[in-house]
């Protein structure tokens, strides 16, 4: 039976709140945009009450759902029920048939195949806003709107699939655009695999919306949130069988092939607006650093007035660059919000990039000579924490051939992963690992000493300093010579940390071999699949890449010598220099 659609009368009939003479305003001014879509009175009215009746916010609101659905058309076009066949096989999103305790509207959201060889990242969100855009059709405004997902089945293979710049995107529409007014996030079954995705969106969330997760181990506590009658069967509920509820849905997207396709078309046309068209990269702008939040386990150490403290103490250092409040947050975070270590840091991270600028210049990763660069090492973070909440690292050669090997460019791919991993992530500290096969005394004989010592120095001083821990692999006579290559340059401190190991077994005494790639032992992964996920990733952020390249001291303004650095600089030679025997 097709189900009954909501219409503007019954929305005005429905919330006397909602006045007839606010929602003529926005539909007067959306016939002056004409970038903007035609859209009915009924879809204006769900912007407007999401926005809690506030006729500024709908605009911006309305803006923002257009522009997005253009600039984002792996999520938005092509949206035909063939078109989203495997993901609704897979999966299901619907609306539960009860409200929550709260009074609100609960939509549900499963893996039914959890064969990470059918997941499709971009057509399952495909799929998702389908079913919100139907449900939103079918049952009109709402207080508030309550999402309970079921983590149960994801994998490694799952995590290893996640396109994070496609989450971003996502997250950003679902926070920005979507007329929804989101009051609880729940999420069931959570493992320390499923975990891990959360962990990949976390960062992208805004600080009200990280407030509102709730994880739960079993349904049981669920339940003081969502009355049990409104789930499934299999669930202990009163709502049908996952299958009944899976074909019924199916029927309802057949019926609403037109609207679906009528949909798609509502988007902005950039060629009409006024002034300056916006770029897809525009709509998704992030400054670098912008997406860290007050949300990490350390909550309660990190203090507005310690912001403000560097702050002034910044407008003091004319040296130093133009510093953003995010940016003050991720170094006092690495300095575990201690203030004089975090001006410490500043001034190293800043200082040390425009003495040496062989490391913080010539970033461009879509380069083709840096595409080559890319393909004979791979440095990236692991998909997994540890249970410490410590992120890992790791790092070797993808292709052995030692006439490939650049060493600085190397190290450069080093330090921008290590960037990337800070702008995507929050963690409570980083383990890092150097697989060292497939290296040998041709790659080590390559290596400029000045080179080395000046990153060991800028490693140990300006990077992160929440390194918990570096883990060396090498089954070959490699890891003394590597270590003899590191260890003049490195401090006490550093030393302490480095932990050698000739074995995998060794390895895994210090970190869990699941977490580690298939060919460690591990489950997250071949090289392989991490190789091309972290060059996509490099790839997607070369913009906060070019723009951190920038960001550096002006030497000129700076009058005390750093004689730390000068001694470093004067290092020369090679590692034949050194003796390796």
């Amino acid at each position: 039976m097709t189900p009954k659609y909501q219409d503007a009368d019954s929305q005005y009939s429905k919330d006397p709140r909602i006045r007839k003479e606010d929602v003529q305003i926005l539909m007067e001014w959306m016939a002056k945009q004409p970038h903007l879509p035609k859209i009915d009175e009924y879809k204006v009215i769900l912007f407007f009450q999401s926005c809690y009746y506030r006729i500024e916010s709908a605009k911006a609101t309305i803006e923002n759902y257009y522009t997005v659905r253009a600039n984002c058309p792996e999520f938005f076009a092509n949206r035909s029920i063939a078109d989203v066949e495997k993901p609704m096989k897979s999966s299901v999103a619907y609306l539960l048939p009860e409200l929550s305790v709260q009074g609100y509207s609960v939509m549900f959201a499963k893996l039914i195949d959890t064969n990470p060889d059918h997941f499709d990242c971009n057509n399952l969100i495909k799929y998702f806003d389908m079913a919100v855009s139907l449900i939103l059709r079918q049952i009109g405004t709402s207080e508030g709107h309550v999402l309970v997902v079921d983590m149960e089945g994801t994998s490694f293979g799952h995590v290893a699939k996640v396109n994070v710049n496609s989450a971003r995107k996502y997250v950003h529409f679902l926070q920005e655009a979507m007329p929804v007014r989101v009051k609880e996030i729940h999420l069931l079954n959570v493992s320390a695999i499923s975990q891990t995705l959360v962990n990949l969106v976390k960062p992208f969330l805004r600080n009200d919306i990280v407030e509102m997760l709730h994880t739960h181990a079993s349904i049981d506590t669920l339940f003081d949130y969502v009355p049990k009658k409104a789930f499934p069967k299999e669930y202990g509920g009163e709502g049908g069988t996952i299958q009944e509820i899976m074909e019924k849905q199916k029927q309802e997207f057949e019926e609403n092939a037109e609207y679906f396709q009528k949909e798609e078309m509502e988007i902005v046309n950039e060629s009409k607006r006024i002034g300056q068209a916006k770029k897809a990269k525009e709509t998704f702008a992030m400054s670098a650093f912008d997406n860290i939040k007050d949300n990490n386990s350390n909550k309660g150490q990190l203090k507005q007035e310690d912001v403000k403290l560097l702050q002034e103490w910044l407008e003091k250092q004319s040296h130093l660059p133009k510093i953003s409040e995010s940016k003050l947050k991720i170094f006092l975070h690495i300095c575990v919000y201690n203030t004089e270590s975090a001006k410490k840091f500043i001034e190293n991270f800043y200082v040390i990039r425009a003495r040496w600028p062989e490391f913080s210049k010539g970033r461009n990763i879509l380069s083709a000579d840096f595409q080559m660069h890319l393909q004979t090492s791979l440095t990236t973070r692991l998909p997994i924490e540890t249970k410490e909440g410590y992120a890992i690292l790791y790092a070797r050669l993808m292709d052995t051939n030692p006439d490939h090997c650049d060493f600085l460019r190397q190290l450069k791919i080093f330090d921008m992963s290590a960037m990337v991993c800070l702008k995507t992530s929050e963690f409570q500290g980083t383990i890092a690992i150097a697989d060292l096969n497939g290296v040998s005394l041709s790659h080590l004989l390559k290596v400029n000493l000045a080179e080395a010592a000046k990153f060991t120095y800028y490693a140990q001083k300006a990077h992160n300093r929440a390194m918990k821990a570096v883990h060396i692999l090498s089954t070959t006579q490699m890891l003394h010579k590597f270590f003899a290559l590191i260890k003049p340059f490195a401090t006490k401190k550093m030393l302490d940390k480095l932990h050698l190991h000739q074995s995998l077994d060794s390895l895994h005494e210090h970190v869990p071999k699941e977490f580690l790639p298939n060919e460690l032992g591990g489950q997250v992964g071949t090289l392989k699949e991490l190789h091309e996920k972290h060059i996509k990733l490099l790839r997607d952020n070369a913009d906060f890449l070019e723009e951190l390249e920038e960001d550096k001291a002006d030497l000129s303004k700076k009058t005390e010598k750093r004689q730390d650095l000068d001694n470093i600089s004067g290092i020369d030679g090679s590692f034949r220099k050194l003796d390796i025997d």
